[in-house]
């Protein structure tokens, strides 16, 4: 499957460099995020040149699926 989609910054329209790995309880990140999110997930990235984050979220599994729908 091609990972290069889940790898594409849209508000940079550019790929994303290098992420930052971060945990729910990193100080780095929690005070960044959705009470629910902070809850629900437990891995996040952080864009280097923006400090955007990033998860796996509900819509991850989906997206997978409807790409291996059309690259079988």
């Amino acid at each position: 499957m091609p990972q290069a989609v889940f790898h594409f910054h849209g508000s940079l329209n550019d790929f994303l460099p290098p992420a930052r790995r971060h945990k729910a309880f990193s100080p780095t990140v929690k005070d960044r995020l959705p009470h629910f999110t902070r809850l629900s997930y437990n891995e996040f990235f952080e864009c280097q040149n923006c400090s955007q984050l990033y998860w796996k979220g509900a819509h991850y599994q989906r997206i997978q699926q409807l790409i291996e729908q059309f690259v079988g």
